[in-house]
């Protein structure tokens, strides 16, 4: 037999295959140097990763003289073996892939075991697992009613947020709002109105609240309404009647919700109760039932109130009252029954007379002469 060069050769026999003499050279049997298996090494170390809750994640190594892996996990209570089940995969390989993580699953910690021909097995460096949940809008914004000129804010609170942008709908649909007049805080929880003018009413507002992780929550819409101040659209008129009769003041408004009539007497303005002679105080129309000789020249107004201020005043009416008339001489004092006779009265207060009555007869006509004068 010829020389030969063995490796990993502990010992040798030789059997004879042909009968007869043999020799055998041991020299030239050359005896190798053994192969020794190394252990596995870690060569590459897993990364920590962060990702949106529902989001899916791969932890990966690299390791020298593996022939296999073992992912594990600790949720909290020590390190256990992950099996191949949803939300894994690759839990026995160089890449573990997490599908659709949850938020439940925020800072769990991963490793990775590598074995090899060789001991010791080779343990990967710890990484963490972040699941950013999205935000959710836990109160939200309420409608706002103003008047016409005031401020107002609409707010939310929101877990998990990083930012935010209010909008308007105008009746077009919702568009993001800058910070411009009126609007300032577009950009954080509280959206502040500043003057609101009545152009604003009925415009609806509602916000985005973004986080580390989608979608974006988006909250109720909340309604703006802007009311106009009272505007009085019809004056109240002057007024000039008898003694003992009856008038009234009136006017229109818009936007008007209640109404209160005032006199001045001659002291500046007072609101009027609805007692006699007025009724009617806090409506439109004023109503005075039997004016005497003593309100001659009271002036009077509304204030006309609303959802909304200032309140509106009207301009002034003035009320004048006639005193009945007064007979101070009469000449002739009789005359025939026939007639014919022309008769002279002396008063005041004449020019509001309107008829005159001899007994039961009337004259047939009569004349002014002077103001305090009628020849009839």
């Amino acid at each position: 037999m010829t020389a030969s060069r063995f490796q990993n050769v502990d010992e040798v026999r030789i059997t004879p295959q042909i009968p007869g003499n043999m020799w055998i050279a041991l020299n030239d049997i050359q005896i190798g140097s053994p192969v020794i298996a190394t252990a596995p090494s870690i060569t590459g170390q897993p990364s920590n990763s962060t990702i949106s809750a529902g989001a899916n994640t791969t932890f990966s190594v690299t390791a020298s003289n593996a022939t296999g892996y073992q992912w594990q996990v600790d949720q909290g209570a020590g390190f256990t073996n992950i099996s191949n089940g949803a939300p894994y995969s690759g839990a026995t390989t160089a890449t573990l892939t997490i599908t659709g993580a949850t938020a439940g699953m925020n800072d769990y910690i991963y490793r990775v075991v590598a074995t090899g021909l060789a001991t010791p097995a080779a343990t990967s460096n710890n990484v963490s697992l972040t699941v950013n949940p999205p935000p959710s809008i836990t109160s939200q914004p309420s409608a706002s009613t103003i008047s016409a000129g005031a401020n107002t804010t609409f707010s939310v609170t929101a877990s998990n947020a990083t930012g935010y942008q209010w909008q308007v709908d105008t009746g077009a649909g919702f568009t993001n709002i800058s910070n411009t007049a009126p609007y300032s805080g577009a950009t954080t929880a509280t959206l502040t109105i500043t003057g609101a003018t009545a152009g604003v009413n009925g415009y609806v507002y509602r916000v985005v609240a973004t986080g580390l992780a989608t979608p974006a929550a988006v909250s109720n819409s909340a309604a703006l309404t802007v009311n106009p101040p009272p505007s009085i659209t019809s004056q109240p008129s002057n007024s000039t009647i008898a003694a003992g009769a009856n008038t009234t003041f009136s006017v229109t408004a818009s936007n008007a919700t209640g109404y209160q009539w005032q006199v001045d007497q001659g002291a500046g303005f007072t609101n009027v109760a609805n007692v006699a002679p007025y009724s009617g105080a806090t409506t439109s129309t004023l109503t005075i039932t039997g004016a005497t000789a003593g309100m001659n020249g009271y002036v009077y107004r509304v204030v006309a109130s609303g959802l909304a201020t200032p309140a509106a005043t009207s301009n002034s009416a003035t009320l004048t009252v006639n005193p009945p008339p007064t007979i101070t001489s009469i000449s002739p004092t009789s005359g025939p029954t026939s007639g014919g006779t022309s008769v002279t009265l002396t008063g005041t207060n004449l020019t509001g007379a309107t008829a005159v009555h001899f007994g039961k007869v009337k004259p047939l006509f009569f004349q002014v002469l002077h103001v305090q004068n009628r020849h009839f």
